[in-house]
């Protein structure tokens, strides 16, 4: 949903610092707000990025058009009090069965999509967490992810809806990545090629 103003990134690990880099990357001009665990890492990442360091998860995400949660949460952290109407959430560091990052009220108040259906509904604590408590049904997940971006699938339906992608990653992405990085290696001339023999 356009315009995106306020983004927050809930968790100041290796993905909260990645996430930051990609959303300032993308949306130059919003305003990042950053909540860590561990304050000395969050405090230097914040700086790093020019993120505003929020004292607590709530006021992070209050108010935030798009959310990012990348924590090894086994605990929901996220509740759907907090979220407002139009809010777009990327759920990413849960991807266990153990661990669970978005409490079943706000699955259920949110459009649902997932890189790979089988996978969300195997191995995500978010969504199996959602199933369990009666917040959705395996009906519940809109699209994965692919059907969006191919067009087979609509994303948001209106201004005001909460849209959740609930990624755990899948092989396929990592290929594409890499593919991508070795072409950029290759284009500017850059790292070393090394011969590997099995």
């Amino acid at each position: 949903r356009r315009p995106v103003r306020t983004i927050a990134i809930v968790g100041a690990g290796a993905q909260g610092r990645t996430h930051l880099q990609a959303m300032r990357a993308i949306l130059p001009e919003a305003e990042l707000r950053l909540w860590g665990r561990t304050p000395e890492k969050a405090v230097r990442i914040a700086a790093e990025y020019g993120a505003e360091l929020m004292p607590s998860i709530e006021a992070a995400v209050r108010g935030a058009d798009v959310v990012c949660t990348v924590t090894a949460s086994h605990d929901p952290i996220l509740q759907a009090g907090w979220i407002a109407p139009g809010c777009h959430i990327n759920a990413v560091g849960s991807s266990t069965p153990a661990a669970c990052e978005i409490e079943p009220g706000l699955m259920g108040r949110a459009r649902l999509f997932v890189d790979r259906r089988d996978a969300a509904l195997a191995e995500s604590g978010d969504v199996r967490r959602a199933l369990e408590a009666g917040a959705i049904s395996a009906d519940s997940i809109v699209a994965e992810l692919g059907d969006v971006l191919s067009g087979q699938a609509q994303g948001r339906t209106g201004s005001e809806e909460v849209t959740l992608y609930k990624s755990l990653g899948f092989g396929a992405l990592d290929l594409a990545a890499l593919e991508v990085a070795l072409s950029l290696a290759k284009s500017s001339n850059a790292g070393v090629a090394v011969e590997w023999n099995r």
